[in-house]
């Protein structure tokens, strides 16, 4: 009896008030922690729709396996069977944009491809027809041939990388379709995680930042690592893209005004002999002086395609607003050494299009508002990348909705098979026509 009195002395009673203390601040900040206040709701534009607390009505709705199985969501059943929607939309935009891409580098590549070839071909025979007229002197004549075999120098050099380009353009659609598959997959889970009252023990922090699993950034890493580097070897595409309004301009001053004056003189080409063209000797051997300077400022511009074309797509100065292409990001080695496909691809929950299109690291924006949500980066939120607890790490099915991405959605991998016939035969032709002139 004193044993049992003396349990409820002061001290007793103090220690049990602790305890009970105790209890109603754990089950605070489990109330606390299941409200439809979730700040990464934001970032995928889901914050409208948000119930003002959690329901447990859960029997209906169509998607998020997460929601079902914790029995409670901040989402009615009918904004739940519209995320289906939301990822379809954004399905249509990427894969719209992704053939939109490819249908200008096909088209671009065909046409470009064809003005060059004919260019080089008419200019090394224009060549040789114009140079017995010029009077050289041996020193002019030695730079004549230092300009052919310059210029044969960048066309190896230009379809040996095209060439290359052309053999990995379906595997890069291939590599393409499976990384945004994956970022598509993981953005519908976001969408569920904007609806879990949860959200503070699955990895979402109070400024809406979200703390990545091991796993999550793996997942994205390995099935898309692939993408961003075959995106390298496709970025000469680009290049060849960029230069075509010049080609095509350059073509149609040589078809329309230089080419028929070569022609209409045969074999016998006098340049003198060109009604309304004067050139004198002075302004040959002027022209000659020039060349030092000319050759090296074009090498000195970048524009020598002698290098590997790939060292010019990879450039930093190439990878600007108007080129459009994305860089490989310093020190992405290999799929488990590129942290950045992570924090780059998707950000806090939201695709990354500018990033995601590009296929590397850009300064292009995509308007990406009516898709993704709103800016992360405008908020100046911090990646928490592999935080070690209360991570987010979403199933690949998690939000059971059924993701389709086609490889090729323009139809351009044909065409760009039937280009690299074409620079296979050039490349022939024009190995023949060099022998002879170097002869």
């Amino acid at each position: 009896f004193f044993f049992n009195f003396a349990f409820i002395t002061p001290k007793g009673i103090k220690q049990k008030m602790k305890a009970t203390i105790l209890i109603f601040a754990l089950l605070a900040i489990s109330v606390y922690s299941e409200t439809c206040d979730n700040p990464m709701a934001y970032n995928v534009n889901m914050s409208s729709v948000l119930l003002d607390t959690p329901s447990s009505d859960v029997s209906s709705l169509k998607y998020c396996k997460n929601l079902q199985s914790e029995g409670k969501t901040c989402c009615s059943s009918d904004n739940v069977a519209e995320l289906k929607g939301k990822v379809t939309n954004l399905t249509s935009y990427l894969v719209g944009v992704a053939g939109a891409r490819d249908k200008k580098v096909a088209d671009g590549f065909r046409y470009t491809l064809s003005n060059i070839s004919a260019l080089y071909n008419d200019f090394l025979d224009a060549l040789d027809k114009i140079e017995p007229s010029l009077n050289l002197n041996s020193t002019q004549k030695d730079i004549v041939k230092d300009a052919k075999s310059m210029i044969a120098m960048i066309w190896n050099a230009f379809k040996g990388n095209m060439t290359e380009a052309v053999k990995g353009f379906k595997t890069f659609q291939q590599n393409r379709a499976k990384c945004f598959k994956t970022l598509l997959d993981i953005q519908a889970a976001a969408y569920c995680l904007a609806c879990d009252p949860d959200w503070s023990n699955n990895g979402v922090n109070s400024d809406g930042s979200i703390n990545y699993s091991q796993n999550l950034c793996t997942r994205i890493q390995n099935n898309c690592f692939d993408y961003v580097t075959s995106t390298q070897e496709q970025n000469k595409m680009w290049l060849l893209v960029m230069a075509a309004p010049h080609v095509a301009e350059v073509y149609e001053q040589w078809t329309m005004v230089i080419k028929p004056i070569i022609d209409s003189q045969g074999n016998n080409f006098n340049i003198n002999n060109i009604p309304g063209v004067t050139i004198s000797q002075e302004q040959i051997d002027m022209a000659f002086d020039q060349w030092a300077s000319v050759k090296a400022e074009f090498q000195a511009e970048g524009m020598n395609w002698t290098i590997p074309i790939n060292e010019m797509a990879s450039n930093n100065t190439w990878a600007n607003r108007d080129n459009k292409i994305g860089v490989l990001p310093e020190g992405c080695t290999s799929a488990s050494k590129c942290d950045w496909i992570c924090t780059h691809f998707l950000d806090n929950g939201a695709i990354q299009l500018s990033q995601a299109i590009a296929g590397g690291n850009t300064d292009y924006s995509w308007d990406s508002s009516d898709f993704s949500g709103n800016s992360v980066s405008s908020r100046i939120l911090e990646n928490r990348f592999l935080a070690d607890e209360n991570t987010w790490d979403p199933s690949e099915d998690e939000a059971g909705i059924t993701v389709t991405v086609e490889a090729d959605p323009a139809g351009q991998s044909q065409y760009m098979e039937s280009g690299s016939r074409i620079v296979a035969g050039i490349f022939a032709f024009a190995a023949a026509f060099l022998a002879i002139i170097f002869a």
